[in-house]
């Protein structure tokens, strides 16, 4: 069995301190009994007041747990990593590269594919338009211009002023500049990534109680492994008690239950 490290970490002076990038903030251990709710693929300590509820799932292990006010905290157990990453970091986001015109180097009039497909391509068009003349079908390979990302420098904070990032992207001797806003969602939580040896682990939370996500997200480092456990617009004390939960997660390994 593999204790799952998140950024909450029990100390012995009875509190929980949670480590942010932006802030430090005591959460209190709760009060309440609490007791193991072991579901074989993992094992989390929740209060005693939950209560768990199995979900038919195809290709994933999914559950839900819910509050004593009835609040739903759903998971997604996978081998397969079908479990979603919840909310991106901004670094996540920024390599998604969703922020990025489609093709912003292409050419009106000319058709791209990947590289080891143009001829094929080509021959297509030039059979089905019954041209013979080669130089009349324009196919190239796609474009993957390079692209440098920073931070904006005081003139680009006045010239684009609701840009998070600036990027660059080059295809030769042609560059443009592409301001990029991380989505509003995002910068309204705390993302925390951890990693061992084993595990990608990330802690979300949000900024203003009861107004968003709290979630854990797993993804094995050595296997397929994805998980994830959230909630959404918890109180301040079940987000507390979440989080204090999350923090006792423990995922077995696969080996342990052939």
């Amino acid at each position: 069995m593999i204790l799952i490290k998140t950024v909450i970490k029990k100390i012995k002076t009875s509190f929980l301190l949670f480590i942010t990038p932006l802030s430090s903030i005591l959460i209190f251990a709760s009060p309440e009994p609490t007791k193991v709710l072991d579901l074989e693929s993992f094992s989390i300590v929740i209060p005693k007041s939950y209560s768990y509820k199995k979900h038919t799932g195809e290709d994933s292990f999914i559950g839900e747990l819910v509050t004593t006010k009835k609040q739903s905290i759903v998971f997604d157990f996978s081998w397969e990593g079908y479990a979603n990453s919840l909310l991106p970091t901004a670094e996540e986001y920024l390599q998604t590269e969703e922020w990025m015109p489609s093709c912003p180097f292409c050419v009106h009039g000319v058709q791209y594919t990947l590289a080891e497909h143009v001829q094929r391509v080509k021959a297509r068009e030039m059979k089905e338009r019954g041209i013979k003349d080669s130089s009349l079908v324009h196919v190239e390979p796609f474009i993957r211009p390079e692209k440098r990302i920073s931070l904006p420098t005081p003139e680009q904070r006045i010239k684009y002023s609701q840009a998070d990032y600036i990027a660059t992207l080059t295809n030769k001797d042609s560059s443009i500049i592409i301001p990029v806003s991380i989505p509003e969602v995002v910068k309204q939580h705390h993302i925390q990534v951890d990693t061992t040896d084993a595990y990608f682990i990330k802690t979300i939370y949000p900024k203003a109680g009861g107004k968003g996500m709290t979630g854990l997200y797993i993804r094995g480092r050595k296997n397929s492994l994805t998980f994830n456990i959230v909630g959404m617009n918890l109180d301040e004390k079940e987000q507390k008690e979440v989080l204090e939960a999350f923090a006792t997660v423990r995922v077995r390994d696969r080996k342990a239950l052939k």
